[in-house]
């Protein structure tokens, strides 16, 4: 009987500090619920896991949820404990032409100078836009085992070097271009 009581006690007082501990802990943060989320125009149902919240003024969303709501595409490294988001392709990013087969870099010059820079930018999400002579294309673009998919049906080898890429269209290795990463 004694036991029962000294087990009752011992739970009682476990309780009661375990109380105050967390009542006293300066650590404590106050945590606001009920945020939501609209994407696109659209409200996006979270609850459970995902539901977001608010602490210490900073809003806290699930990433996976919002990449996907977004379409962007999300991994995850469990070796390294890294999340991905977006495209992990060392091509994302803007570029600019530096060099072209065929041509010197006088030429190159004279043609910035002449018609502006070339530019094209690889967007995280899929998203590509070629910036041409004050002209802007936007494009579809993904990359798998040194292949860039361009468009349709465009495809070339590509190999990234520090700040440089080296585009060669397939089936034309002599028509290459060079650009350099300006951001």
């Amino acid at each position: 009987m004694r036991l029962k009581y000294f087990v009752a006690g011992f739970l009682a007082a476990i309780i009661l500090t375990t109380g105050i501990t967390v009542l006293a802990n300066p650590e404590m943060r106050q945590l606001v619920f009920g945020v939501n989320v609209v994407v696109h125009g659209e409200t996006l149902e979270l609850d459970g896991i995902d539901r977001p919240f608010i602490m210490e003024g900073r809003t806290f969303l699930p990433v996976a949820v919002i990449a996907d709501a977004l379409n962007i595409p999300i991994e995850w490294d469990g070796e390294t404990s890294t999340v991905y988001v977006g495209n992990n392709s060392p091509l994302t990013g803007r570029w600019e032409l530096v060099g072209l087969f065929g041509m010197t870099q006088e030429e190159i010059q004279e043609d910035i100078e002449r018609f502006g820079r070339v530019e094209v930018a690889f967007y995280g999400d899929g998203r590509a836009e070629l910036v041409q002579h004050d002209l802007i294309e936007e494009h579809r673009w993904s990359s798998e085992d040194g292949i860039i998919t361009w468009g349709f049906m465009s495809q070339m080898q590509y190999e990234v070097s520090g700040q440089y890429l080296t585009a060669i269209p397939l089936g034309r290795p002599d028509d290459y271009a060079i650009f350099r990463r300006i951001n």
